[in-house]
């Protein structure tokens, strides 16, 4: 019997136990929701309620569009980069150009010499000669034969070679103009040992393969040569975004130098090969030409898809703290408390939230949440 007691008392005693230090856990816990609820918390009084005069808002249900998004960089379409080379070749005397440069259509990139363009001149101005001499006895033939005061043969090898000259004449301008010698200004007193390579159009210099002083032969390439034009956007996409991706369309693209400044973009081609990391590559053109691109550069994409109903909060409502995002909703007795929010996106003023549900019976503010956001973080410094 003495033995029963004594398992009994144990046992109590061993309850007791327990209970206190179920006690104890929740008094930590309560001490901690305290704790956080008194940092996430702001209490006005009448007079300050009154100056900073906060507005209030609940969410909504509106229909936001479903957007994604994408990295990716500045490509070109190939047709747009163009080598540049002589068909003559020759010394290269100076380059006026630097990688990088934006240069306009017509300017001289480079200056070349060789005897070979003081050949080409003497030989273009002696078949010039020639054909005045030529011509001079075609005409004159052609008088005599037609009084039968001279043959036919004679005739006819004059107008032959008259002909010759013309033809050789029209080749030898074809090449001056090759050479970018114009034959309308070469004379006996002007005859040039050198040329000028000019741009071809408008754009930028990509690459330079020559030094000053180097000999060049027409095979080589001198200059690599890029027209703003035909800048696209190369982006990749991944297996499960691809389907919502079609042609036609519209991009907005933003630079890490000007994420304020977002350009406006149209796919243009879908490559439906999947690679070895699940994306494929899509092509956009650009709307219209921005200079502040460059080949290479990397671009962020958002791509709106389609629109979808879903809660919303006005984005005056949401506040930004240390690249985080929160809304201050309003509590019983003057009270404020922080609330961290995600952001899923935002449309027309409107901000998307994550676990939008837990902001569906919140009173939030509108106006003024900037100012409750320092009046908290003050108290906190003051603490």
């Amino acid at each position: 019997m003495n033995n029963k007691k004594y398992i009994v008392v144990i046992i109590m005693c061993m309850i007791l136990l327990q209970l206190a230090g179920c006690g104890n856990v929740e008094s930590n816990v309560e001490e901690r929701k305290t704790t956080d609820s008194t940092e996430n918390t702001l209490r006005l009084n009448a007079e300050q309620l009154r100056m900073l005069e906060p507005s209030y808002t609940s969410a909504t249900y509106r229909d936001m569009p479903k957007t994604m998004r994408f990295n990716g960089k500045v490509d070109i379409l190939p047709e747009y980069i163009t080598s540049v080379s002589h068909p003559l070749g020759g010394h290269v005397k100076a380059i006026r150009v630097v990688p990088g440069q934006i240069f306009r259509k017509g300017e001289v990139l480079a200056v070349l010499e060789d005897y070979k363009y003081v050949q080409l001149q003497e030989d273009f101005l002696m078949a010039k000669a020639q054909l005045k001499t030529a011509e001079r006895n075609y005409r004159r033939q052609q008088d005599l034969n037609v009084n039968k005061a001279s043959s036919d043969r004679v005739f006819e090898n004059a107008e032959e070679e008259y002909n010759k000259l013309r033809i050789a004449i029209r080749s030898l301008e074809q090449k001056l103009i090759l050479a970018d010698l114009d034959p309308t200004s070469i004379a006996e007193n002007n005859i040039s040992r050198s040329t000028t390579i000019t741009a071809p159009f408008n754009g930028m210099v990509s690459h330079i393969n020559v030094q000053k002083g180097q000999y060049v032969n027409p095979s080589d390439i001198l200059f690599e040569l890029v027209n703003a034009q035909g800048l696209i956007i190369h982006i990749k996409v991944f297996e499960k975004d691809l389907p919502s991706i079609q042609n036609g369309q519209e991009l907005t693209v933003y630079t890490n130098s000007h994420p304020d400044q977002p350009l406006k973009a149209n796919i243009m081609t879908i490559n439906h090969y999947i690679q070895e990391d699940g994306s494929a590559d899509v092509y956009a053109k650009f709307q219209d030409s921005p200079s502040r691109l460059a080949l290479g550069m990397y671009l962020n994409a958002i791509v709106t898809t389609y629109k979808h109903k879903t809660i919303v909060i006005p984005e005056t409502s949401v506040v930004s703290y240390e690249d985080k995002s929160y809304v201050f909703e309003r509590l019983p007795q003057n009270v404020f408390r922080l609330v961290p929010l995600e952001v899923v996106s935002t449309y027309e003023g409107y901000v998307e939230p994550g676990k939008s549900e837990l902001l569906a019976d919140m009173e939030i503010v509108d106006r003024g949440s900037y100012d409750l956001l320092m009046a908290m973080k003050n108290k906190g410094d003051t603490e």
